[in-house]
């Protein structure tokens, strides 16, 4: 670059080149002369001299000037480069020892994931245990829960039946010796824990169409005093005609035996199916009795100022006895809607000899100890369910209908059952209701129901005492138990509930 001329004219030293040889050229006389210009004296030898040395050592002084600045540059670059190296080698070896931190530390971190991974299927594993051990506790405990309560319930059928059986023996040790108040006591005071030990084996309670009475008690019939029910049934070894209390139908008090003599003509010990009808100021009963000359089954009637008797007897022959049909049995009397007393029966008959079993009713006397007309037939066999036997007959009078109930088939079977006939008078004509018997062995609580007795509560509302077989218990010696139901008529059909 060509250094501007320096005042006053005077030629610049900046195209000058250090330690080089000195120029030829002349330069301009003065600051705006021409070509056409005159030129000016030249210099003389001695100072043209001496303003080359002093342009020389300015030179020199710049030269080493611009070498000093360029030596101080690069001193102060190699210083720079030199700390920045020694920063980036720190950098450098600060990075490795992060990065040899951070892999130990990733490495520390897997570690714990992976021992967290553990410890948390440890974890879910110990809480599976858990559960599966307080799932088999419960149910352990369960089971030593019902355990504990079937060995209790066990013992307790075993005391009741105990206490049961205990009670029936003293009942029989004390008619065995003829003290009929103290076999009466005994019953009564275990008739609780006998129904209880029914119950705990699995037969139902009255409440549940199970027996109300848990003894023997077949062809009952039932008469309301009052608030006070009376059941009465065929002989046991408590007397001729038993005969139990009870104000609600599921709880029964013996009264012992409600017949205690029978008439001269009667066999001890073949009393059976009594009926009772208020009449007037007295109770009669009309119950079956075999002769004792002939062994034939008859019907007889006896009197007593109470329900609960005892009942007398004096007659010298029986009141029926249908000598032609092989006998008289099963009486039940009723009144009319007029308030007639009737009674209604059965004819044995035998069927060997071509005599059948048949139904008969006839109207009483006023004071009910004789027939006031001729015996009527009203039904005989002609179903398929009864298989060629009916009987047990009652009758009910209910708004202009008389129903009649009656048994069919054998007694001592599950075939045996309850069936309806409907009749437009006490003396018929009577009609079945449908083809098939109207109470019979569906299973428990009951099998072989028969010996159907109507009554009604205070209310008017209808009931049907009958006896039955507990389930799997059918045919002699095993009892026939007194069963409840009620019992709903409506247009000559009938529908049964439990009490």
């Amino acid at each position: 670059m060509a250094e501007t001329p320096a005042p006053g004219g005077r030629p610049s030293l900046g195209n000058v080149a250090v330690g080089g040889p000195t120029s030829r050229s002349a330069a301009p006389a003065s600051r705006g002369a021409t070509a056409s210009s005159v030129p000016s004296a030249p210099p003389s030898p001695g100072r043209a001299g001496a303003t080359a040395r002093r342009q020389k050592r300015r030179n020199q002084v710049r030269v080493a000037a611009a070498s000093l600045a360029a030596l101080l540059v690069v001193a102060a670059a190699g210083w720079a480069y030199y700390r920045l190296d020694t920063r980036l080698h720190s950098t450098q070896a600060a990075l490795a020892r992060t990065r040899a931190t951070l892999v130990n530390r990733t490495d520390d971190l897997e570690a714990t994931v992976a021992t967290l991974g553990q410890r948390t299927k440890q974890r879910d594993d110990l809480q599976t245990s858990l559960a599966q051990a307080q799932s088999d506790l419960a149910a352990l405990n369960q089971k030593l829960d019902a355990t504990g309560l079937k060995a209790y319930a066990e013992a307790e059928y075993a005391n009741t039946l105990s206490r049961c059986l205990v009670g029936v023996q003293q009942a029989l040790n004390a008619i065995s010796v003829g003290d009929n108040a103290k076999a009466v006591s005994s019953l009564d005071a275990v008739s609780g824990s006998c129904q209880q030990a029914q119950q705990n084996n699995g037969v139902a309670a009255a409440a549940s169409g199970g027996p109300s009475y848990p003894f023997d008690f077949p062809d009952p019939a039932v008469l309301r005093v009052g608030s006070t029910y009376y059941a009465y049934a065929t002989n046991s070894a408590l007397g001729n005609v038993q005969v139990i209390d009870s104000t609600d139908l599921t709880t029964w008090q013996s009264l012992g035996d409600a017949l205690t003599n029978l008439p001269s003509w009667a066999s001890t010990g073949f009393t059976w199916a009594p009926g009772v009808l208020a009449i007037g100021s007295r109770y009669v009963m009309f119950y079956t009795a075999a002769v004792h000359l002939t062994g034939q089954d008859c019907i007889s009637v006896a009197t007593a100022t109470k329900p609960e008797g005892p009942y007398q007897d004096t007659s010298a022959n029986p009141l029926i006895c249908q000598s032609a049909d092989d006998g008289s049995i099963d009486p039940a009397p009723f009144l009319d809607g007029n308030g007639q007393p009737y009674l209604v029966w059965k004819s044995n008959g035998n069927g060997g000899d071509g005599i059948p079993p048949k139904i008969w009713s006839a109207p009483l006397a006023a004071d009910g100890l004789s027939l006031a007309g001729s015996p009527v037939e009203i039904l005989a066999p002609d179903q398929g369910w009864e298989s060629g036997e009916v009987e047990g007959p009652a009758m009910l009078f209910d708004q202009g209908t008389y129903y009649l109930f009656f048994s069919g088939n054998a007694s001592d079977s599950a075939a045996y059952a309850i069936g309806l006939a409907t009749c437009g008078s006490p003396a018929g004509p009577c009609a079945d209701v449908g083809t098939d018997p109207v109470l019979a062995s569906t299973g428990p609580p009951e099998e072989g129901p028969g010996g159907p007795a109507p009554f009604s509560d205070p209310s008017g509302n209808f009931y049907l005492a009958f006896h039955g077989w507990l389930p799997g218990k059918v045919g002699y010696p095993n009892s026939r138990e007194l069963f409840i139901r009620k019992m709903t008529l409506a247009g000559g059909s009938v529908t049964f509930a439990n009490l």
